[in-house]
């Protein structure tokens, strides 16, 4: 039997709040930390990270030279760390992986129009940093001390999922004895115009998107962070660390299909989760928890309402979409799968508004009850274009 995965550090920048505690606490009130702003040349709803307080991690003077999304990985990584009580020493064998969908996108702009309006000899050496996909990665290695291998994943709306499964990797084949794991990304003028000219974002002016409801148009664009240290068993054992969670196993699959569609029949995300399950060696009927990768989108929604009641035929479980409080942005599931644990360890299971007006169809099989005792819960990731990530997650130590 192989070495298994445990998670043993976990840190959230978010529009819940800039804490694990602050954001669960966020949830458990049921608020949702989405609103409109102005910050971005855009009138629609998002999400925005709350109670950040740079200062706490990064020289004022240093944390003017960054990108907000650098700042937010540093951030969320130092907390990962304390809380595993990782060492200066020991992160010489410990890896950072970063899985963003844009990184610094709007660093990238600036520089690009810049560069247009007068010419390559007027760009600064020192905003060009800002512009390469790996700073985020580069910078967070270089403040937090870690000197194993250093990567950035890009997987669009699974981003984050397929930065845990490199990570995971990296453990199994003995790469490093720990992983830093951080999925992040950052709201921008010309990333809110993007979405908002492809027509993916909500379309209400009254009310933030609610995942399955009758009224959904389109997802609330936001922006945030959440780090993960993992790292095998043996490791957490030698450091004398509890671990938080176990990664008992993850699936993946990939439609193949148009880069602008879900997985609308579900085939797919049925072979990730069967795959996931099959590793963790368990059946839907061990899940207590389910945690939706559903956003608010017409089509993303759709493609779950037609998965899950199949699926649920031997599972008393129950779902939650978390992005109905988070919004979405590419490298959320890291912080989806931060919130659910971080949850579950002050024993209490996020759950769905009751007064949303969902459809007919998913509504029995949504959570609606936070003292319900969850041991192992089974996270999706969906993307478009069709890739589907499972986790099944044990966090047996929120009941020890």
């Amino acid at each position: 039997m192989s070495d298994a995965i445990v998670i043993t550090g976990i840190g959230i920048v978010s529009s819940l709040g800039s804490s694990c505690d602050s954001a669960v606490e966020m949830m458990c009130n049921r608020v949702i930390s989405i609103d409109k702003t102005k910050d971005h040349e855009s009138d629609k709803f998002h999400g925005t990270v709350r109670d950040f307080n740079v200062d706490k991690y990064i020289n004022p003077r240093e944390a003017r030279k960054m990108d907000p999304i650098s700042c937010y990985t540093i951030a969320a990584g130092s907390q990962a760390l304390e809380q595993a009580r990782l060492s200066m020493e020991e992160r010489n064998n410990c890896g950072l992986l970063v899985g963003t969908g844009f990184s610094g996108l709007r660093s990238v702009v600036e520089h690009q129009k810049k560069f247009l309006r007068d010419g390559i000899t007027m760009l600064s050496p020192f905003h060009f940093p800002n512009t390469v996909y790996n700073a985020a990665a580069g910078l967070a290695a270089i403040k937090l001390g870690i000197t194993g291998p250093n990567s950035t994943v890009t997987g669009v709306d699974v981003s984050g999922e397929q930065a845990i499964q490199y990570g995971i990797m990296m453990l199994r084949q003995g790469m490093v004895e720990q992983v830093l794991v951080i999925g992040v990304d950052e709201l921008s003028a010309a990333l809110i115009k993007g979405f908002s000219d492809m027509r993916l974002l909500s379309q209400s002016d009254d009310t933030p998107a609610c995942p399955f409801s009758r009224s959904r148009s389109g997802f609330n664009l936001s922006e945030g962070c959440a780090a993960l240290l993992i790292e095998t068993e043996t490791s957490a054992r030698k450091r004398s660390v509890k671990p938080l969670a176990e990664i008992e196993g993850v699936g993946l699959s990939a439609a193949a299909a148009d880069s602008y569609k879900f997985d609308n029949a579900g085939h797919y995300a049925q072979t990730s989760i069967k795959q996931a399950l099959e590793k963790a060696e368990q059946t839907m009927a061990a899940i207590d928890w389910i945690s939706s990768s559903a956003n608010g989108s017409r089509v993303l929604d759709a493609a779950e309402m037609n998965l899950w009641p199949s699926l649920l035929t031997e599972s008393s479980a129950k779902i939650t979409a978390i992005k109905a409080y988070t919004g979405e942005f590419a490298g959320s599931g890291v912080l989806r799968l931060a919130l659910g644990i971080s949850s579950l360890l002050q024993r209490v299971v996020p759950v769905m508004d009751p007064d949303k007006d969902y459809e007919d169809s998913i509504r029995p099989y949504l959570n609606f009850d936070m003292s319900g005792k969850v041991l192992r819960f089974l996270h999706l990731g969906s993307g478009i274009g069709g890739s589907q990530i499972a986790m099944v997650v044990n966090c047996c130590s929120a009941q020890g």
